[in-house]
């Protein structure tokens, strides 16, 4: 009988005092504890927006030692977000005259924060037409968040290298490339195995920095679906160099995320615009003309609100269809049988029936372990 290497994580990704470039977050804090979870996963991919740790290192630290505490294990991916947070609509406690008003601003103090991610990766493809709208991300700002995942007992890390659809050109390829190594030179030295993870990756990029690092991949299902890869093929000729495999159900396609972002972008830039026109001349207005004043404010408050809401993503793994993982926990379910180690992350607000569908496909008689 052959002892399944099988191992079932969640994400959290709304490390970042709830911050969440998805919406809804995906969280097993903040949609249950993780104690609540512990019988459904193994581990979790704890994924940082915060490079440096300049805001959240506390959170980080927090979140590790809870995961340690509760004996889950942790797979860090590092940063491929910033975020800015812009001040929020006047609280409920400064009462305009306008009785209309008043019914109007009743808002959940939970949705109260005005957030922009900045895409931020280790190279950013020059072929981008907003590629002034990311943030390069440095070695340095990856090397604290690696010391105090080492400290803690973190064995792997995924590396975002682009967003689906966006491949390095071969001058970014250079540049990722060469901070790759650095970064997997210091990881190598905590004793960290490092991950490509698919999504904007050219196979030609991983070929060379496999040969070179021995890095291994950490395989987007749903990246991979974007792009229209074959992904049973991609898996079958790439098994024994995915360890890691990302599962989650994707938007139709590439243009409605660029749709969505591009929206929620415009909506931000209104709301700060408006805000500052708030601010500015609230000393200057009469009552009527504050109200419309904070009137115009909180209806761009809610156009960013609305933009924010996803109704497309993460809200289950297996819910709309348009991606067939059965043919690919076929091939996974011969890779167990093998007694090979795989690291399956559900990438969606957390659902028991996700764990039961994969154990339809991947438990089987001849094999023992626990799921």
């Amino acid at each position: 009988m052959v002892e399944s290497n099988f191992y079932l994580g969640f994400v959290e990704q709304a490390l970042t005092g709830g911050h969440d470039p998805l919406f809804p977050p995906i969280s097993i804090s903040l949609n249950g504890s993780l104690a609540k979870w512990r019988n459904q996963l193994q581990f979790i991919d704890l994924r940082v927006n915060d490079p440096s740790l300049t805001e959240f290192r506390t959170e980080f630290i927090n979140s590790l030692q809870k995961a340690q505490d509760l004996g889950i294990e942790v797979i860090i991916t590092f940063p491929e977000s910033t975020i800015v947070v812009y001040p929020s609509p006047p609280s409920n406690e400064s009462k305009p005259s306008s009785p209309h008003f008043r019914k109007t601003r009743t808002i959940p103090s939970s949705e109260k924060a005005v957030v922009s991610f900045l895409p931020c990766y280790l190279a950013v493809p020059r072929a981008a037409s907003d590629s002034f709208s990311y943030h390069t991300l440095t070695v340095d700002e990856c090397l604290p968040i690696l010391e105090i995942a080492h400290s803690m007992g973190v064995r792997k890390a995924i590396v975002p290298v682009s967003a689906p659809g966006r491949f390095l050109d071969p001058q970014t390829c250079k540049e990722f490339s060469s901070r790759f190594k650095i970064l997997d030179r210091a990881a190598k030295e905590k004793g960290v195995s490092l991950h490509l993870r698919t999504g904007g990756l050219p196979p030609e990029l991983y070929r060379r920095l496999h040969k070179e690092t021995n890095c291994s991949l950490a395989f987007d299902v749903g990246a991979a679906y974007l792009e229209n890869v074959d992904i049973t093929r991609f898996y079958e000729t790439e098994r024994e160099q995915v360890p890691i495999l990302i599962l989650h159900q994707v938007l139709p396609g590439i243009d409605r995320s660029d749709i969505r972002r591009d929206l929620i972008e415009k909506t931000i830039k209104d709301y700060v615009k408006i805000y500052a026109e708030y601010s500015a001349n609230q000393a200057t207005l009469s009552n009527k003309e504050q109200d419309n004043s904070i009137g115009n404010l909180l209806s761009a408050y809610r156009a960013y609100l609305d933009a924010r809401n996803n109704p497309h993503m993460n809200l289950g793994l297996f819910q709309n269809g348009a991606l067939n993982l059965v043919p690919l926990l076929r091939l996974l379910q011969q890779d167990l049988e093998k007694g090979r180690e795989k690291f399956l992350i559900i990438n969606s607000v957390p659902n028991v029936k996700n764990s039961a569908f994969l154990l339809k496909y991947l438990s089987r008689d001849s094999l023992s372990g626990v799921l």
